[in-house]
């Protein structure tokens, strides 16, 4: 472990386990799991915002987001990370060529929990996440690189008249609608859909895994998940370095952004239910309420950075290699930005796009996926409940970069 001083505050976070995971066994990694837990632990109860951020042991993120706003526009946690909350700041540190997702020579910063960052094997050698963008994924952001929006709404609609008068939001229609539609666009056959989808659970994980310290258990199940979609990739004809790529970032990140984009644009209008009236009356406007969801309760909230030279941001110097943490769900509710910005409104003047899913090497690619599906997804619930009770909703924990409900429990 280090200490140094920066600003008067101390930072102390552990050495980066410089293997992959899968190399390490249970009591190296574990130990340094819980290392890591130890001071995360440790450093939010010194009040560092951040650091309570990373316990992930809250059902509200958004407090935290506030605290890290009043203090300026960039500032270093003790955990070792330069945060900002600021608006004027998030392009910047992801889309700048200074900023990569690792160190220059591909190892990973300190703050940084683990080196999640190796595409399956079917990838080909030396392929990593970060590129995804530059090969595979490459034409994923253009309409006729995707299934058209009547297939995604017949498969999601089929899905919803499965449902019972009593069903979970989350299990019961987002995971098998957005997993069904994205197996049949990788090429899969229909007896791996339910392969896929399970493996998909278990790789959802990975985005929290990188900065939150997560159990060994969660760990080790997204190691097997990984060898499961190699497994499923190579089953395949044709499999090669891009379609592995390409099923990595679907599997990691959009589907569970789809899915937690769906619930949590549910449980918003569930406090605002002359606006799921309106949705009800006219499901066009379930366009209106993805691009509102984004604002208010993205699905991805914190994306990491490191510095690959010398960098001025904020007006702060940063050396090479520095970790900066944009706080991605607290640019919507930025009041400098949106008149009553904790609130939910269809009715909104839309000035500027939402700063979610965009201008990131790993969600921008996948957006128009991931809105396509909720909106999909969005039409069918508006169809199938016109007063829906939502029961009490569970959240996940250690959750800090990802933001969604684990179950909801609906009553038609």
């Amino acid at each position: 472990m280090t200490s140094d001083e920066q600003g008067g505050s101390p930072v102390l976070s552990p050495p980066p386990l410089r293997t992959p995971p899968e190399s390490a066994d249970d009591s190296r990694l574990g130990q340094h799991l819980l290392t890591a837990r130890g001071l995360q632990w440790l450093h939010g109860a010194n009040g560092d915002a951040y650091a309570l951020l990373l316990r992930g042991h809250h059902d509200d993120p958004y407090p935290y987001h506030d605290l890290v706003r009043r203090r300026g526009p960039l500032y270093q946690s003790p955990v070792g990370s330069w945060v900002t909350a600021d608006t004027t700041w998030r392009p910047t540190v992801l889309t700048d060529p200074s900023f990569g997702m690792a160190r220059y020579d591909g190892t990973p910063a300190e703050p940084q929990v683990l080196p999640f960052r190796a595409a399956p094997r079917s990838a080909g050698s030396g392929r990593t996440t970060p590129d995804c963008d530059r090969s595979g994924s490459r034409g994923w952001d253009r309409p006729r690189s995707m299934p058209g929006r009547p297939i995604w709404n017949r498969r999601t609609a089929r899905c919803s008249r499965r449902l019972t008068d009593r069903f979970d939001l989350v299990a019961d229609l987002p995971w098998p609608a957005v997993t069904t539609v994205t197996a049949g666009q990788l090429g899969l056959p229909d007896h791996q859909h339910d392969p896929f989808a399970r493996t998909c659970r278990d790789l959802a994980r990975i985005p929290d895994s990188l900065l939150t310290a997560q159990q060994l258990s969660v760990v080790r199940a997204a190691q097997a998940a990984l060898v499961d979609l190699t497994a499923l990739l190579d089953r395949m004809p044709h499999a090669d370095a891009d379609r592995g790529a390409v099923a990595l970032l679907l599997a990691v990140i959009a589907v569970p952004a789809a899915v937690n984009l769906i619930a949590n644009a549910r449980l918003a209008l569930a406090a605002e239910p002359d606006q799921w009236s309106l949705v009800r009356g006219a499901p066009e406007l379930a366009a209106d309420v993805v691009r509102e969801t984004l604002r208010l309760d993205p699905p991805i909230q914190v994306e990491a950075r490191v510095t690959h030279r010398e960098t001025l941001l904020a007006g702060r110097e940063l050396p090479a290699g520095a970790h900066v943490v944009a706080l991605v769900g607290a640019t919507g509710r930025d009041p400098r930005r949106y008149a009553d910005p904790d609130r939910f409104d269809l009715r909104r003047e839309v000035t500027a796009a939402p700063l979610a899913l965009r201008g990131d090497l790993h969600t921008a690619p996948v957006a128009p996926l991931v809105t396509a599906q909720a909106e999909a997804g969005l039409r069918a619930l508006a169809e199938r409940l016109p007063r829906p009770r939502t029961g009490t909703v569970l959240r996940p924990r250690r959750t800090s970069v990802t933001r969604g409900p684990l179950a909801v429990p609906i009553s038609a």
